[in-house]
């Protein structure tokens, strides 16, 4: 014989003792206890979840006519779904609250893990209503009525909070010019890269290219303080610091800028400048002229530094290393060799007698050490590319033949015997390109045996160094700097801060050099 289910009616749900004392707990609690003092707020917290857990699936299945029970517990999987999600999740509560604001309920929601304690209530509810709640009568006018009343005790419980007292943050505008002015925030892009510390004794002289987003602009009336980071995040928070570049009408452009330990979190009233407290910036005006104050020195006049000069000087980016970067790794032979006055470098390499391909290298000019016909090998890595002459015989590396290295990256490299590695160059101080990178001109450190030399950056230059036991190295420091701030979508080299270098080796056996 077919059984036959027994329906579920969510409606009479709402007239279970149980149900109907949830929700006056959470009434009474919301909008009694909480905030009075009569209860500590850790229970009146947790009371508001046990009941509302209790109150919301019941309303949920009345509400979509839920009559089976895989509806039922449908209904309660997703007020446990939702409920989870707004406790272990800030986003995610921040988009409830948003859209309960659309209701005209906005609520005030604060995620906590500890809340999660209050899940297994569901099951109660699960079990108990529809065992009890199928034996009670209809009643249709009854049944309404609790459900409105459940469906104003859900939303309008936790309401969001009046903004009368101030705010918590740690650094804040203060107007202090008597006048209204308008304030335009321009955070660093997300994707640029800045050491706070190398950055930190002027960043008003260097954070000062096209690094930063256009920002939000905000009017701050006299007297009112506003909050800077809750108007405008800003994504440096990874690095360890906060940037912001400040403009307003008749002010020198300002850079904001602080490490999470110069300053403390601190309540701040909506009006009034306190001057004990720390992370203020004030704006006033002496005889028309802007003037921008702080405290702990977080606010750094916009003035950007002369770039040195000489070797100490900004680098081209016209003469920097290119090939194609489908290395042709293994044994070739230089069919031909077209060489261009820029250095770029075409060469056809034969592979067999049915295969030639062709593979260009743009490098500093005179560079190449090969001649068409050359029996040569290839191998690559991630960071150089290294060509020797092989023997026509054997096709081993040819004793006397020469060597090409080509070096791209940020560490230390081993050519034919001896070292290469960036290094400090002495008295070099930072310096800003078009792309709004800061660095300090880099040198490499050339070692081979006792032999030890500081290497400066001459693109087009090479600087050449005899070692006793046999052999001539020419090197072409074509790049060479230590990178302290970075757009990786404007520069040129590595994607990386810190050491950015370009070398070309060539080795010759001095006694078959032509």
């Amino acid at each position: 014989m077919k059984s036959i289910e027994t329906p579920i009616r969510p409606g009479r749900a709402l007239l279970h003792p149980v149900w109907l004392l949830s929700l006056s707990v959470l009434v009474l609690n919301d909008h009694v206890l909480k905030g009075s003092g009569w209860l500590p707020s850790l229970v009146t917290g947790k009371l508001s979840d046990f009941a509302g857990l209790l109150v919301a699936p019941p309303l949920l299945a009345a509400l979509l006519r839920v009559r089976g029970r895989a509806g039922w517990w449908l209904a309660h999987l997703a007020v446990g779904s939702v409920f989870a999600a707004i406790q272990l999740s800030v986003p995610a509560a921040d988009a409830w609250s948003s859209w309960m604001a659309v209701f005209g309920m906005p609520w005030s929601i604060t995620s906590d893990r500890t809340d999660l304690v209050a899940l297994p209530v569901l099951a109660l509810s699960l079990m108990v209503y529809p065992r009890l709640a199928s034996t009670l009568r209809e009643r249709k006018l009854a049944e309404a009525s609790a459900g409105i009343l459940g469906l104003w005790g859900c939303i309008a419980t936790s309401p969001a909070e009046e903004e009368e007292g101030g705010f918590l943050t740690k650094a804040y505008l203060h107007n202090g010019s008597g006048v209204p002015i308008i304030v335009h925030l321009r955070p660093v892009r997300a994707e640029v890269e800045l050491d706070c510390e190398r950055i930190a004794s002027d960043p008003g002289a260097y954070l000062i290219g096209p690094i930063t987003d256009p920002g939000v602009t905000i009017e701050v009336l006299p007297d009112q303080n506003v909050p800077i980071a809750e108007n405008v995040p800003s994504p440096l928070g990874n690095f360890g610091c906060a940037v912001y570049r400040m403009e307003i009408d008749r002010v020198t452009p300002t850079l904001l800028f602080w490490q999470p330990s110069e300053l403390e979190w601190v309540e701040i009233a909506q009006e009034g400048l306190d001057p004990s407290t720390s992370g203020w910036i004030e704006i006033a005006f002496d005889a028309g002229v802007g003037v921008v104050s702080s405290n702990p020195q977080i606010a750094f006049p916009v003035a950007p530094v002369a770039p040195p000069d000489g070797v100490c000087g900004p680098q081209s980016d016209a003469v920097r290393l290119a090939w194609d970067a489908d290395v042709p790794v293994g044994v070739h032979r230089l069919a031909s060799v077209n060489v261009g006055v820029d250095g770029c470098i075409l060469m056809d390499l034969e592979t067999d007698a049915a295969t030639v391909r062709r593979w260009p290298l743009c490098l500093s000019a005179g560079a190449f050490p090969f001649e068409e016909g050359a029996l040569v090998d290839f191998t690559h890595t991630t960071e150089s590319i290294l060509i020797r002459a092989l023997d026509e015989e054997t096709q081993d590396p040819a004793p006397q033949g020469p060597a090409l290295g080509v070096f791209v990256g940020s560490r230390e490299y081993s050519f034919q015997g001896a070292t290469m590695s960036p290094a400090p160059t002495p008295g070099c101080a930072l310096h800003l390109d078009p792309c709004g990178t800061v660095a300090a001109t880099a040198s490499v450190a050339w070692r081979h045996g006792q032999d030890q030399r500081l290497l400066a950056v001459h693109p087009a230059v090479p600087q050449t160094i005899a070692v006793q036991d046999g052999g001539e190295y020419s090197i072409y420091v074509v790049h060479a700097e230590d990178r302290v701030v970075l757009d990786p979508t404007c520069a040129e080299g590595a994607d990386e801060l810190g050491w950015d270098v370009e070398i070309v080796a060539v080795w010759r056996d001095p006694d078959v050099l032509m």
